[in-house]
């Protein structure tokens, strides 16, 4: 946990797309339609008063089991929010089929984690390829494992044809196309 007030003066956040994960972290499968919004809304006015940008991107509280059709409608009609992670890695590279049920390739603490990362970089692309790791800075932290983070980063960063993007502007780049 870290001072907000702190958090906004030093910019803890360059560098990071800050999507919400719920006002108080509620599993959004236990609550009725105004409890949702609320849960989002007030997680989106916090990030938009540290960081100046509303976010449009979600991670859902306590992963994959916690969503369902109900809540992202209600997500898309009554909030910003225009795409949604869950926790269910594909242990692949293929681009989302929908955004609100966004699956990534696997989270950064996972053991697979530069195997994945080889097999992408020496992977022959016939087509757009993401791959898509995600985890909590908290976790990160706890686990000690910013150092490999950092050299995930170095490792695909020396791949001209590996171009890195955040969650948003990957949404932006192809919203037209998917779901």
């Amino acid at each position: 946990r870290m001072n907000f007030e702190y958090a906004k003066k030093n910019k803890v956040y360059d560098g990071f797309d800050v999507i919400s994960h719920g006002f108080k972290h509620k599993e959004l499968t236990f609550l009725g339609e105004s409890e949702i919004i609320s849960e989002i809304r007030q997680d989106a006015q916090k990030i938009a008063e540290l960081t100046e940008k509303s976010p449009v991107g979600f991670a859902y509280p306590g992963g994959t089991a916690y969503y369902n059709g109900y809540i992202t409608d209600i997500m898309l009609s009554s909030t910003d929010i225009r795409f949604a992670r869950d926790t269910d890695d594909t242990f692949a590279f293929y681009l989302p089929e929908n955004f609100m049920a966004w699956k990534p390739t696997c989270s950064l603490l996972d053991d697979k984690l530069f195997f994945l990362a080889e097999r992408f970089i020496n992977a022959e692309a016939t087509e757009d390829m993401l791959f898509y790791g995600w985890d909590h800075p908290w976790a990160i932290t706890a686990y000690n494992a910013w150092d490999k983070v950092e050299r995930l980063f170095k490792m695909l960063s020396e791949h001209d044809d590996i171009v890195f993007v955040s969650n948003t502007e990957f949404y932006e780049l192809f919203k037209n196309e998917i779901p």
